[in-house]
């Protein structure tokens, strides 16, 4: 007679099946008892009507089934030399000669429809989506070209081994036979998750049982201390006195009392939203099974500044390092990696690659590494298991576009159904999006929308919405509005901004483009040599770019020391967000609102600067177009133009009493526009409809209450790689970027099929982002980086200059990456 342990799961090192099964079932029970997954075991405790250790039970033993496909004659005959596959043989179960192809996960979907009915005692619907989900936990990776065992394998014999399997594990792990499966969507994905985290590190050796804990500490996924509750915002923030307290953070304090399970606070810059925000997170992550947080920004330039003051705030209290999460994190923390798509071997930084990487307690990075959670993407799961045990964080909400805004609120959906608490931040946030926000988080909007600002709204556990004014501004500022029709005259602007400092003062320049960056500063640099002049913008090389940061920064920041009696900076919108500069007078292109709302909160940021006698008082000078506004700006032409009339109609800008109304008289759908104005705004809409289209095909389905999304069919994620290659996974449309190096024509040959880490940064810190849309498919000649340099483009050069299309590009050291036609 065949025993349960004659059949083999894993070649190299050798482990039978039963074992490989077991020690996934109790790396699901340490993960979800003693580990990160904890605060995910006990959200679903509430969610299927279970004890907590009835819930670990369940979990262990739904994983300790996930790879009982392998007991088929067609798996069993990959390898012929295995232990076991003789008794196999003279059992008459494996008269084949070689396997067909053939996907056990596939198989093991199977077998669990069958063998849960007898088991657990839940709707038959929950069946099927659960072995639909154990199925997947290879995330669709090839087809079956059979799953019958063939008739001259003893059929029937293998059916009682797979029972005898099930006893097993049922005997070990002892499930719960009745649960209630309430929030459906959310549990079948949380299932999913725990298996394939469970497996991965069941596969990475054959750990003995009492090794399970080490294994999983070993790879960063304890759950650590509980984190400390700080009652008090200066007990989280000792740097900040009582007395020193901003409104929106003395309001924070109040509200952490009895935090609530969503936040949106809008106040406006300099006010100290992050530091109010992260102590509402950090209460609750006390109240609400979180332990840890992932705070998320728009770009990776925005990523890098908060992690760095979110270290910062961890050496007050002696928590370690939080982990940042981007493309390129790796270059600045030595714990992040972008490599390893398959489970590493080795346990070292087993957190490195991204798709693990959200499973950290403490991160902080870019808002797409949060979006791929909902996205159609292979172990976006993962990403989604990670947020589950946090409060997720989002600064900068309003800076998204129609389709991240809608990636983003089918995130806040998920977080809903998985109780993941969280905190949105904006200073400039339109009326339409919080109503579409407030919607995602499943809130109930009763009455009108306070108008008041700046304020804290706060969604309950029971969807009601409490808003919370906030009385006490630190920084009221009245800016002077001067429109001058210069938007297209590069050479005019030059002369205005130096003409701007003839008497001394900082003044910042800031463009739409960086083509037009670059032809005003060429201007100034050839007739303005008694002003120190600066360029900042985008398209530098990595290395350049982060110097001429630090430059900005230590020029006109907080210390005054280096501060130019006559300065010039010509930048693009990298000055928008982030950086904290200070200048004592602006020259703007004309842009949205609130765009131009977070420019102008960088001139007379601090109070404390020296200014000229003819800046004391602040003035921002608006460049706009002549030639009118349309589908080719930079920005949608109805926002550009209802922006213009506005500023015509107020010379004078009071912050922060005037931000709300100012961006609903550009936002707000019931502005007043004539025949024109309402072609350019139904373009606009029809387009905003277009990308929500494209934003919807991209991500998964909205969590359906009762019904799982995968209880039939695939999810789009999991199709074949022919069919997904055709699936978008973009965070971001129409952006067309990318990461180029230009490099001398005989170093082509010398670039690393294999780089290491110090290679590729060094090549990377060299490397810029071009948008591409108006060049076209890249030279021939041009080489593509694999490994850590995967995506980047060598584009090799004869006497410094790259062709590509029918343009030139070339890298001057004061004005970065030069594209010219011809």
């Amino acid at each position: 007679m065949v025993s349960i342990y004659s059949f083999w799961a894993k070649s190299d090192p050798y482990c039978s099946l039963t074992d490989h099964l077991m020690m996934t079932g109790f790396c699901a029970s340490e993960l979800c008892k003693n580990g990160v997954l904890r605060p995910v075991a006990q959200k679903l405790s509430s969610i299927m009507g279970l004890t907590f250790e009835e819930t670990v039970t369940f979990l262990s033993y739904i994983a300790s089934l996930h790879d009982i496909g392998k007991a088929h004659p067609y798996f069993q005959a990959q390898d012929m030399s295995m232990l076991g596959i003789s008794e196999l043989k003279s059992e008459g179960m494996l008269n084949i000669y070689q396997s067909l192809p053939f996907r056990h996960e596939v198989y093991s979907a199977e077998l669990l429809n069958e063998l849960l009915p007898d088991v657990l005692d839940i709707d038959c619907d929950a069946i099927c989506a659960i072995s639909r989900a154990i199925g997947l936990h290879h995330q669709g990776k090839g087809k079956s070209v059979s799953t019958s065992i063939p008739p001259n394998c003893s059929p029937e014999k293998w059916k009682a081994l797979h029972k005898e399997i099930n006893k097993l594990m049922i005997d070990t792990f002892d499930p719960p036979r009745r649960c209630f499966f309430a929030d459906s969507d959310a549990v079948i994905y949380l299932i999913m998750g725990v298996v394939i985290l469970s497996d991965w590190i069941a596969s990475d050796m054959c750990l003995p049982q009492n090794n399970v804990q080490a294994a999983i500490a070993d790879r960063g996924l304890d759950s650590g201390d509980n984190p400390v509750n700080y009652l008090s915002f200066c007990a989280l923030w000792p740097n900040i006195s009582q007395e020193g307290m901003r409104g929106v953070q003395t309001m924070a304090e109040a509200l952490g009392n009895d935090p609530a399970k969503v936040y949106i606070i809008e106040a406006p810059m300099g006010e100290g939203k992050s530091e109010a925000a992260l102590y509402l997170a950090w209460r609750q992550m006390n109240k609400y099974t979180a332990n840890g947080f992932y705070m998320a920004l728009p770009t990776s330039a925005t990523g890098n500044q908060m992690y760095k003051r979110v270290n910062d705030l961890f050496d007050m209290h002696g928590l370690g390092k939080s982990r940042l999460l981007h493309g390129t994190a790796w270059m600045i923390d030595d714990c992040s990696d972008p490599s390893g798509h398959e489970p590493e071997k080795e346990t070292a930084e087993w957190l490195a690659p991204l798709r693990r990487a959200m499973l950290s307690r403490f991160a902080v990075g870019t808002v797409d590494q949060a979006m791929l959670s909902v996205m159609n993407v292979k172990y976006g799961v993962l990403r989604l298991l990670g947020l589950a045990n946090k409060v997720l964080i989002l600064d900068e909400i309003h800076a998204y576009d129609t389709y991240m805004q809608t990636i983003i609120g089918c995130m806040i959906n998920w977080c809903h159904a998985l109780e993941i608490p969280i905190v949105l931040l904006s200073a400039t946030l339109p009326k339409a999006k919080k109503v579409s926000l407030l919607e995602a988080a499943n809130a109930h909007i009763d009455s009108q929308l306070s108008s008041a600002y700046p304020l804290i709204t706060e969604v309950r556990t029971d969807g009601s919405v409490i808003e919370h004014p906030i009385d006490r501004v630190h920084m009221h500022r009245s800016y002077d509005v001067e429109l001058r029709p210069l938007m297209d005259d590069a050479e005019a602007t030059a002369e205005l901004a130096k003409e701007a400092v003839k008497d001394g003062g900082c003044l910042c320049v800031l463009s739409n483009t960086v083509d037009r960056a670059q032809r005003i500063y060429d201007r100034l640099r050839m007739t303005c040599d008694d002003s120190e002049i600066l360029l900042f913008h985008a398209r530098f090389q990595a290395m350049r770019r982060n110097e001429i940061e630090r430059i900005v920064v230590r020029n006109y920041g907080k210390k005054l020391e280096n501060r130019p009696k006559r300065g010039i900076l010509v930048a693009t919108q990298v000055m928008e967000q982030s950086i904290d500069a200070d200048f004592d007078t602006m020259i703007t292109d004309l842009a949205p609102i609130d765009l131009l709302l977070q420019r102008v909160g960088r001139v007379h940021r601090f109070d404390n600067t020296e200014r000229p006698e003819s800046m004391k008082k602040p003035k921002i000078t608006v460049l706009t177009s002549p030639a009118g506004y349309d589908d080719r700006t930079v920005y949608p032409g109805i926002l550009m133009r209802r922006t213009e009339r506005l500023l015509r109609e107020t010379p004078l800008i009071n912050t922060p009493e005037m931000i709300r109304d100012l961006i609903e008289s550009v936002y707000g759908a019931e502005a007043e526009e004539d025949n024109q104005g309402y072609e350019m705004w139904a373009k606009n809409e029809f387009k905003n409809q277009l990308e929500a289209a494209k934003a919807n095909g991209n991500t998964l389905p909205k969590p359906d209450i009762e019904y799982p999304s995968f209880a039939d069919g695939v999810p789009d994620f999991l199709r074949s790689d022919d069919e997904a290659a055709n699936c978008s996974a973009k965070t971001r449309i129409g952006d067309g970027s990318r990461r180029v190096v230009l490099i001398r024509r005989d170093e082509l040959n010398k670039i690393p099929q294999h780089p290491s880490k110090d290679e590729a940064k060094a090549y990377l810190l060299k490397s810029v982002s071009i948008r591409t849309v108006r060049l076209g498919e890249p030279p021939d000649d041009a080489v593509t980086g694999s490994g850590l340099l995967k995506g980047v483009l060598f584009l090799p050069t004869d006497d410094g200059i790259a062709r590509w299309g029918g343009y030139t590009i070339r890298d001057d050291h004061d004005m970065g990456i030069i594209i010219e036609k011809g």
